[in-house]
């Protein structure tokens, strides 16, 4: 089996469970985007370069907080660079100890 699917495979057991729960919020409106990409993309880069600002120090592989003016316009930019998946970051935030 290749390293990509067992890479896939334990990314999908481990973080599949929250990131299904966290889809099932609704959307607050929230200036919040968390931002899901591939391991391999630098996260914060294409965050600034969609017109947000990432939130924290820190960042993980696969995901990255960022705050937006223009939810609509970060969103199609951010998918158009490559993002598999956008939704709000309200939920993560409030979990994390961020407040908005």
């Amino acid at each position: 089996m290749s390293a990509m699917r067992v890479f896939v495979m334990v990314m999908l057991l481990t973080c599949g469970p929250a990131l299904a729960g966290l889809a099932l919020q609704p959307d607050t409106g929230s200036p919040l985007r968390l931002v899901i990409l591939p391991p391999w993309s630098d996260g914060p880069a294409l965050v600034t370069a969609a017109g947000g600002a990432v939130v924290g120090p820190e960042t993980a592989p696969i995901a990255v907080l960022a705050q937006v003016d223009d939810l609509q316009a970060f969103d199609t930019a951010i998918r158009a660079l490559g993002a598999l998946w956008v939704m709000d970051g309200a939920s993560i935030a409030a979990f994390c100890g961020y407040a908005t």
